[in-house]
């Protein structure tokens, strides 16, 4: 007996065959939407120390120049590839602050962020919520 035998005494796809595939489908689709749903919430885009003593919080930007004097690092020319720039910046001088970022504005107290600057090159969840 060969597969063509089979099917003629099954018989051929059908209303019942179908009602059965399409709600074997639904389960799957809802699976395979809640997998596809982690690619779009899981995304951590690139952020930063906002540092109010250097920038407005209307008017940021992720890569400025004077980032590597604010921001902890071990190779300063590298300060946006590495991880401390998430949590923690230098001080600020208060008697030196007047409105302009220049090296001797921080110290070498290190201090916890309050607030972030995101990278806005590519579109995420959070960069959406967070602006």
């Amino acid at each position: 007996m060969d597969f063509d035998d089979i099917l003629e005494e099954l018989g051929e796809l059908g209303k019942y065959q179908t009602v059965t595939y399409i709600l074997i489908c639904i389960p799957v689709l809802f699976a395979a939407a809640n997998s596809l749903s982690y690619v779009f919430t899981a995304g951590t885009p690139n952020y930063r120390c906002f540092i109010p003593e250097c920038e407005e919080p209307q008017n940021t930007s992720y890569e400025v120049p004077w980032i590597h004097w604010a921001i902890p690092n071990e190779d300063s020319s590298e300060v946006l590839e590495s991880k401390s720039y998430y949590c923690d910046r230098f001080s600020v001088n208060q008697s030196l602050a007047n409105g302009t970022c220049y090296k001797d504005l921080f110290t070498t107290h290190i201090e916890k962020c309050n607030e972030w600057i995101f990278d806005h090159t590519e579109r995420t969840i959070v960069n959406d919520v967070s602006t």
